[in-house]
Parts: structure tokens; C-alpha cells; sequence
């Protein structure tokens, strides 16, 4: 486990969320990881010990960075996501992300996915605020392959732009990121991959977050933790709940937003913290 650290304004009073990311209900099977006979049920299990543990540990909220399900918002795994997120405490607010699993085909953004996903989860990029702390939700999909959908990128941008101007004008104390693709995986000139967003629209979205303080980015994607920086923007990526790419093991990160910094540490469902202490 590691724990990163990042100089931040002063946020109102100190909290902590959980970011979950890439449940992704059915990738297992398809990749023979367990029977077909098996199906959806090792992941469900998964994400139920997921939403136990933050009903346990009581954070401010918890997201979901994208990879809901893996085959294009089937109705069965839609279902069960929805239904297994509905068990979290009423005073625990969720906040969902899409993935490229939910809102494209072949990794190419899809009007038709966007619209399914927005009946079921509400819209794909948003944005909120808490405690002083504002939150951008990006529709990463949309950002890496907009070719069937330019609009929508078009649209993002200058919501998150509009967003990111609105909280410095506020006085908020921070601004942070949610996205299921990473900006980059190690530098942020780095070329085009299917692990990161691409330069062409990466480079705009980091000028915005340059200009506006934005002090971190949390998003999934790779099924494995991974860290980066762009001076003093943490970029972390979050393993999978579902289906691991690496050894890190499923499990889910727990981020404190301090009164000088942000401090996050990624934890196994076998070796979470008794309580978070701020």
C-alpha cells in the first residue's frame, strides 16, 4: 500500500470519500477468469464487500469511476450495479462515472450508450461541490474517441471550463478530478495509448486544470494502481474492484481532503482500516 500526499488550499472542514472503480460485472467470465456457469456472481459479491466496507467506515461520499459493467449496459448487469449501490446508507451519497464498457463501442463514444447510460445513472459529466471542495465528473469516453459524437466533447469542454472558472471565482477551497481513462500514466506529453486520453484533447483539458489549481485527478481504467504527476497535480489511477490487471487485489481507495493536503491509500476488501481518523 502507499500513500501520496499533495499541498492543498484549505477546504472548509476536513473529510474523506471512497473512490470504487471498474466493478465491471461479466469481464470475468469473458475472460475465462471464472465459468460461464459462474457469471456476474464473483463480481456481484465483489461490490457488495465494496459498498460494506463504506457503509462501514462512513465517508462523505463514494464514487465510482466508470467500467460499471463490460457488456455495453446490459440490462441483467445494469440491474445489479444499481441494485447493490442502492445498499449504501441513505446519508452516503454516490456518484457514478461512466466507463468506456458503458458509453462506447470499441472504445468509440456511442449517442446511443450516452442515452442509456443517462436514463440509469444521470448525466455523464457533472459536477458538485462539498464542503467547500468542487468536484468535476468527466465523461472520459467521450474524450477519448468523440468521432460519432463531437458535439459532446465540445459541450464537456466548456462545462468543465465554465465549472473550474465558477469554483475560483467562489473561493473554493480545492478542485479535484474524477475520470475513468487517466490523462497519462507517466508524463503528461506522453504519446497516445489506450491507457491514457489523447494529446489532442489531453492538452486542452490540462491547460484548464493548469490554470484553475486543480490539485488531483482519480480515475480507473487500467485494473491497477498507478501514480503520476504534473508538478504539483497528483494523477492517480485506482485498481479495480472487478477484474485485477496487476497484484494490487480488489479493493478500493480511501482520499482525505485535509486542511493542508490530500492524503490517499488504496486498501484490499481483507485489510481495510478499522475507522478513518482525520
Amino acid at each position: 500500500m502507499e500513500i501520496w500526499g499533495a499541498l492543498i488550499l484549505m477546504p472548509s472542514e476536513p473529510f474523506f470519500f471512497i473512490q470504487l472503480s471498474d466493478p465491471q460485472l461479466g469481464l470475468m467470465a469473458d475472460r475465462g477468469q471464472v465459468s460461464p456457469e459462474q457469471g456476474i456472481a464473483p463480481e456481484v459479491a465483489l461490490f457488495e464487500a465494496a459498498i460494506a466496507e463504506a457503509n462501514r467506515l462512513q465517508p462523505d461520499f463514494v464514487v465510482v469511476t466508470g467500467d460499471l459493467s463490460q457488456n455495453n449496459m446490459d440490462p441483467v448487469e445494469v440491474g445489479e450495479i444499481k441494485r447493490i449501490g442502492g445498499q449504501l446508507h441513505p446519508s452516503i451519497p454516490i456518484y457514478w462515472a461512466p466507463g468506456n464498457r458503458d458509453t462506447s463501442y470499441g472504445n468509440v463514444a456511442s449517442a446511443e450508450l450516452i442515452e442509456r447510460y443517462r436514463q440509469e445513472f444521470g448525466p455523464d459529466f457533472h459536477a458538485f461541490t462539498h464542503k467547500g471542495v468542487t468536484f468535476v465528473v468527466l465523461s472520459s469516453t467521450v474524450i477519448f474517441d468523440p468521432s460519432q459524437v463531437p458535439d459532446e466533447w465540445e459541450r464537456q469542454l466548456e462545462f468543465v471550463g465554465s465549472e473550474l472558472a465558477a469554483s475560483v471565482e467562489r473561493g473554493d477551497g480545492e478542485r479535484i478530478i474524477f475520470s475513468h481513462h487517466p490523462l497519462f500514466t507517466a508524463d503528461p506529453d506522453e504519446e497516445n495509448a489506450g491507457s491514457n486520453l489523447p494529446l489532442v484533447r489531453r492538452r486542452p483539458l490540462l491547460e484548464l486544470f493548469r490554470r484553475h489549481d486543480v490539485s488531483a485527478v482519480f480515475a480507473g481504467h487500467l485494473h491497477r494502481n498507478n501514480y503520476a504527476r504534473d508538478g504539483d497535480m497528483l494523477m492517480v489511477v485506482t485498481s479495480a474492484v472487478g477484474f485485477q490487471g496487476g497484484d494490487d487485489g480488489s479493493g478500493y481507495r480511501v482520499v482525505k481532503v485535509l486542511r493542508d493536503r490530500i492524503e490517499h491509500e488504496y486498501y484490499r476488501f481483507d485489510s481495510g482500516p478499522e475507522s478513518v481518523s482525520l
